[in-house]
């Protein structure tokens, strides 16, 4: 699949500034990415994630052998629980707050719009 053009933008990749401007237009889009890889994730078979693929990412190790699917979701489910900690983690220090956790976590596992 493609990446998201606003998301894959370098700012929000290792060493960029991370600063929005926008925070509904982000939040639109990482909708759109959950929205076109759910169909994607629920599709595939156990034999499927036996695979490995080829890798064209930034670890190097992956890319000379590939990466096994499997992994990878694994390894995306938990970056993606690593940084929303870290998000909730200081919005809260900012005098957010953060509300029932996993909230958006838990919510778009299931499909579900979250509400607060």
């Amino acid at each position: 699949m493609e990446l998201d053009p606003l998301l894959s933008t370098p700012r929000f990749g290792i060493g960029g500034d991370g600063v929005v401007d926008d925070w509904p237009t982000v939040r639109d889009a990482v909708v759109g990415v959950r929205e076109r890889l759910r169909p994607f994730l629920l599709g595939i078979s156990e034999a499927d994630l036996d695979l490995t693929l080829p890798y064209d990412g930034s670890y190097a190790p992956f890319r000379a052998g590939g990466i096994n699917l499997r992994v990878a979701i694994v390894q995306c489910a938990i970056h993606h629980v690593f940084h929303l900690g870290e998000i909730v983690a200081k919005r809260e220090l900012m005098g957010y707050e953060a509300g029932s956790y996993p909230g958006a976590f838990g919510a778009a596992l299931v499909g579900e719009p979250y509400q607060r």
